[in-house]
């Protein structure tokens, strides 16, 4: 039986937690390798700071919008950052220390946006790329089974009438004046599949991976719009990030959508920690 209830969703995903371009705590942690190894010992660069901070901002915002609505929060694929591309920027390249970073930081957040299962919250992990996470998300999804998180590969959910996807891996954001054409045109190809297929169409399309912030739509007609979203990261730009994807902008910080009880679709602008010119002077 479906909850009709003003809902807030919130979207992040790419913590990547475990490098040392992403977000980490604003204090020390120190993790054990086995009984005779050596503490590693992390204490927070500026850039960890920075994105902190605005973690922070960002949990408190979804706090005060969370007012008397139901919460819906999902992180949309690579929790962690794994050992991948032969990476020196881990902090650790053991699965359960940056395991241990990321629950570190839902955490936090969770408590400070007021997440409540009384409430009827909810807690959705998706599977990322597999170089990054293995089955890390999963382990994550099983550290919260005191609050009902779930996990899957393809999440499907039906909010107040509308019917919501989220999938970590989707077509990309696109660049300079091209921004967000080809994803206009996926978001086309899945309504016409659906409809060939003669299943219902999504309303709402939520995608990561390319660490930049876009939203799209494809209207049919009258008859369906089809929103579609690609979600920042929580992660600074990697030296491989240099390499594969020079002079793009790296967005950092979250996407929320809600939903009336009444079925209707507003969606908020993401919560940015800087602008592209910002970023092109740090």
């Amino acid at each position: 039986m479906l909850d009709y209830r003003d809902t807030l969703i919130v979207s992040l995903s790419d913590m990547h937690s475990g490098g040392t371009t992403a977000l980490f705590p604003n204090y020390k942690m120190s993790f054990r390798q086995g009984k005779e190894g050596n503490a590693i010992n992390h204490d927070p660069n500026e850039s960890q700071l920075k994105m902190f901070e605005h973690w922070i901002k960002c949990a408190d915002e979804v706090k005060r919008l969370a007012i008397g609505k139901k919460l819906i929060i999902v992180h949309n694929g690579d929790a962690t950052e794994g050992f991948h591309h032969g990476t020196v920027q881990v902090i650790s390249s053991n699965p359960k220390h940056q395991s241990e970073i990321h629950t570190e930081l839902m955490d936090i957040f969770l408590e400070r946006c007021g997440f409540s299962v009384k409430n009827g919250d909810e807690l959705h992990y998706t599977s990322g790329t597999e170089s990054h996470t293995e089955w890390s998300e999963y382990g994550v999804k099983e550290h919260y089974s005191h609050l009902n998180a779930q996990y899957h590969d393809e999440m499907q959910r039906n909010i107040n009438g509308r019917l919501f996807w989220w999938t970590h891996h989707g077509a990309n954001a696109g660049k300079g004046t091209n921004e967000g054409n080809g994803y206009r045109n996926w978001l086309r190809d899945i309504y016409w599949d659906c409809i060939k297929g003669e299943v219902a169409p999504p309303d709402f399309i939520i995608t990561s991976h390319f660490h930049k912030s876009l939203y799209q739509t494809y209207v049919q007609s009258y008859d369906h719009t089809l929103h579609g979203m690609v979600l920042p990261s929580w992660q600074m730009k990697t030296r491989y990030a240099f390499r594969v994807a020079p002079f793009q902008r790296n967005d950092i910080g979250l996407s929320m959508v809600e939903v009336s009880a009444q079925s209707d679709i507003r969606v908020h602008r993401p919560l940015l920690m800087q602008t592209y010119k910002e970023y092109l002077a740090a």
